[in-house]
């Protein structure tokens, strides 16, 4: 147990490693990303191999705060939706789905919004705004849909979860990564 523990704290050596390792392999997936996103728009040239994981580690740290972010707007959210539900309860009318509707706008509108900084800011060539506000706007709704369609598609993967454990859902997870890589590549 004390092993685990001293794992666990940054102050330890191996933690420290750790950490450094996970950085190190996050940039490189924000490297993917950004390189995947230059292709798709052309970049004759980047930028200097120093920026360039300068701008990779920024991402890093972005999507962290963004990561949070979206946790504490979903917790705001779903306090609001029950909110909706007991004010449309007291006021007698049927709204079973205007909690559905805050929380999936909150959803487009955040996801629409991360893809629009990455359009405008990653690649080392701007884009025109409408040209990555329409790009931004047809990805929002492109994973927003895929969201809901993949969702119900693996709605049955509890059943193989008990039979194959995390991998189940390990695999649904880099599916659902792959199509949201390809509608931000494609949109782009």
């Amino acid at each position: 147990m004390q092993a685990v523990a001293g794992i666990v704290k940054p102050q330890s050596a191996i933690g420290f490693i750790s950490l450094i390792a996970l950085l190190w392999g996050a940039s490189g997936m924000m490297a993917s990303i950004r390189l995947g996103l230059e292709t798709a728009l052309k970049v004759e040239r980047g930028r200097p191999a120093a920026r360039a994981k300068l701008v990779d580690f920024i991402l890093v740290l972005a999507a962290g705060v963004l990561v949070l972010f979206i946790v504490g707007l979903s917790i705001v959210g779903a306090f609001f939706s029950r909110l909706l539900d007991r004010a449309a309860e007291w006021a007698g009318i049927e709204a079973t789905f205007s909690g559905v509707l805050l929380r999936d706008g909150v959803q487009l509108v955040a996801i629409g919004v991360t893809v629009l900084l990455l359009y405008r800011f990653v690649p080392a060539r701007k884009l025109r705004r409408r040209g990555a506000l329409a790009g931004a706007i047809l990805t929002a709704v492109g994973v927003w849909g895929s969201t809901k369609i993949l969702a119900i598609v693996f709605a049955d993967f509890s059943n193989y979860n008990l039979i194959y454990g995390s991998l189940a859902a390990v695999l649904t997870f880099l599916f659902f990564v792959y199509a949201v890589a390809c509608l931000l590549l494609l949109h782009a």
